[in-house]
């Protein structure tokens, strides 16, 4: 895990709200901490205190094609979320996805109960155990790889599979393969499965942040979440779990203490429709960016 300095940063903040005696709104980037114990500190000080407190991951937010829309409440037989970065930092990403898409089913959300990280021949065990099921990989990639989705399984050497568990006995997978990529597979009951690719626009991953600050915007103008906060407690927890599973060769990581409850609410209107990709497309040539030192990349 990076141990990035979050719940530091978020003390201070903190401090200075209390000696001044009024709260502004905050947004924490990703997920809360990369301990439990820190990151369930911080999200009862902000209730306490009453302070407006977003976080989370930009690609919930992403341009989805096709559509996909899953109306709150929904009975799910099944979904499978694929991405393809690395693990903790793009493992959270996938969770966002993942939890975004899960807590709209039926009667969601009361929480996880367990997670587990699995690679090499575990992946399979896990599907003939039916944790998972292999056919919607390809349904997912193909509105990206079209016809060369098919050809999935050529890629499974450093992949590995993530299996969430949640309480009311539904169980997600999020898969890891190679390639800058985030995908998912849904299947509501009574209808076809339907893949989905979450278009992260032009350059890169540099244009998939213009949904998510104007989310972050919107909050500190008005105080309101564009959606539960709770969500991303959820996934800070479930993420150090991956990361335990993994360190301890794939064990089921049990998480009693992700008895979290909370009511999704829709958040497609501040969604990515496609309409900025209408106006700056792939043949605008990537502006120079700015590296940690200050100097311009080329």
């Amino acid at each position: 895990q990076i141990l990035y300095p979050r719940k530091r940063f978020f003390d201070e903040i903190v401090e200075v709200l209390r000696d001044s005696g009024r709260v502004v709104p905050l947004y924490n980037d990703k997920h809360f901490s990369y301990r439990w114990d820190w990151a369930k500190e911080m999200y009862d000080i902000t209730r306490t205190l009453k302070i407006p407190f977003m976080a989370g991951s930009s690609v919930p937010l992403a341009f989805r094609q096709p559509n996909l829309e899953i109306p709150l409440g929904s009975r799910i037989d099944e979904m499978l979320v694929v991405h393809g970065g690395g693990p903790d930092a793009y493992d959270f990403h996938a969770l966002e996805v993942l939890q975004s898409l899960a807590e709209t089913r039926h009667g969601a959300e009361h929480g996880v109960k367990s997670v587990q990280c699995l690679t090499g021949d575990a992946i399979w065990k896990a599907a003939e155990a039916k944790l998972w099921n292999p056919a919607l990989v390809e349904v997912a990639l193909r509105p990206e790889l079209g016809e060369k989705a098919a050809d999935w399984r050529k890629s499974m050497g450093s992949a590995y599979l993530i299996i969430v568990r949640y309480r009311d006995g539904f169980i997600a997978p999020a898969l890891s393969i190679p390639g800058n990529r985030w995908a998912a597979a849904v299947k509501i009951k009574g209808q076809p499965v339907t893949g989905c690719n979450f278009d992260i626009g032009p350059w890169i991953n540099r244009n998939l942040f213009k949904a998510l600050t104007n989310a972050i915007q919107t909050m500190i103008v008005t105080g309101k979440l564009p959606y539960p906060i709770e969500r991303t407690l959820l996934t800070t927890g479930m993420t150090e779990g991956v990361c335990r599973s993994r360190t301890d060769v794939g064990r089921e990581w049990m998480t009693p203490y992700l008895d979290i409850k909370y009511r999704p609410t829709d958040f497609s209107s501040y969604r990515e429709n496609g309409d900025s990709w209408k106006v700056l497309t792939d043949k605008e040539p990537e502006p120079k960016g700015i590296a940690p030192l200050g100097t311009l990349q080329p």
